[in-house]
């Protein structure tokens, strides 16, 4: 299960910063085969609106080229290790390239391990400090190594971290759905949101989670129960459609290009009071013509 909530991290990071910056996930590091989970290289000053939206999220986007490592569990040494290495791999690479390209050289990619537990033996052994300015559950190496590490169940719930603590789970990842779903701050980012959870919602095997992430997977029902309502809602109104569609075809009324616009604005009460109306009339409803 735990790597269906990393996958799930994975998603909702790319469905967050595809608006803002180039994402590619599962990012392959050339030499000895290597797979980033994310790499991010932000678009400079164009999407600095869009950043600041994303809250911390955002801020550390905003700090130049970076690979993303989301951990469901508190990763382990040999982890680290092999995030290390995808990030030295990759400098060296996009250092070759821009040589053979005559480019100035590129910065140093950073790397973010972003974790749902704290990981005391990594914090420890890497003698990583917490970092001022930033929010409880900021980790960073030495300058040099440009190594983060960001714990998300010890995150302040605040609005600005929200998308963070999506990336945890149990009770971490059950606060933070509710709040992207009752907050209507966060609207835009639910729209963006609602294909990766209500696919996640539905593949889950829920027989085989553990307690905390059925509590949490329970809080995905809102988002589900309104995603099927619209579906519901839109299969109505397309066989609405096509069913005025075919009456007017069989009466040989015209159906205009106007027209069709006309009812692809209506909701599923006017489209059926169209539908009565050309089935009893065989003619088009001249009030919808002259409707606003």
């Amino acid at each position: 299960m735990r790597n269906r909530f990393d996958q799930l991290a994975k998603a909702i990071l790319g469905a967050l910063l595809r608006p803002v910056a180039p994402v590619e996930t599962g990012r392959e590091i050339p030499g000895q085969v290597q797979i980033a989970d994310l790499w991010v290289e932000p678009d400079g000053e164009e999407h600095a609106e869009v950043l600041e939206r994303l809250g911390v999220l955002g801020r550390m986007i905003g700090l130049g080229p970076c690979l993303i490592e989301p951990f469901s569990q508190a990763p382990r040494v040999k982890d680290i290790r092999s995030c290390i290495r995808k990030q030295y791999t990759l400098d060296h690479h996009l250092v070759r390239e821009a040589d053979r390209e005559d480019r100035p050289e590129p910065e140093f990619p950073i790397l973010y391990v972003i974790s749902s537990g704290k990981p005391e033996t990594i914090i420890d052994k890497m003698e990583l400090c917490k970092i001022d300015g930033w929010p409880v559950g900021f980790w960073q190496g030495r300058e040099f190594d440009a190594f983060y590490l960001v714990v998300a169940r010890l995150l302040p719930e605040t609005p600005d971290t929200l998308f963070l603590r999506l990336l945890g789970r149990g009770i971490t990842f059950r606060e933070a759905v509710r709040e992207l779903v009752t907050d209507p701050e966060h609207a835009w980012a639910r729209r963006l949101l609602e294909p990766v959870l209500v696919a996640f919602r539905r593949e889950i095997p829920q027989d085989s989670m553990e307690e905390e992430d059925m509590k949490a997977l329970r809080e995905l029902e809102a988002v589900y129960a309104d995603w099927e309502q619209r579906v519901k809602e839109e299969g109505e109104r397309i066989g609405l459609v096509e069913s005025i569609e075919m009456l007017c075809a069989a009466f040989n009324i015209e159906l205009s290009e106007e027209r069709r616009e006309l009812l692809a604005g209506c909701d599923i009460a006017r489209l059926k009071e169209v539908f009565a109306a050309v089935s009893t009339s065989r003619g088009w409803p001249s009030w919808l013509d002259s409707a606003e």
